[in-house]
């Protein structure tokens, strides 16, 4: 799963979002993971 979100929302919403989808064993990656802006789409 693709998680992408306002720099300014990192801290209060996407990464506790994060933190609750991985626990529930889903593979997030994060725009931040490797400074990537846009949005991935899986074919």
């Amino acid at each position: 799963m693709f998680l992408s979100h306002a720099s300014e929302d990192k801290d209060a919403i996407a990464r506790p979002l994060k933190d609750v989808l991985e626990a529930l064993d889903l593979n997030v990656w994060d725009q931040g993971d490797s400074g990537v802006s846009e949005i991935w789409i899986p074919p």
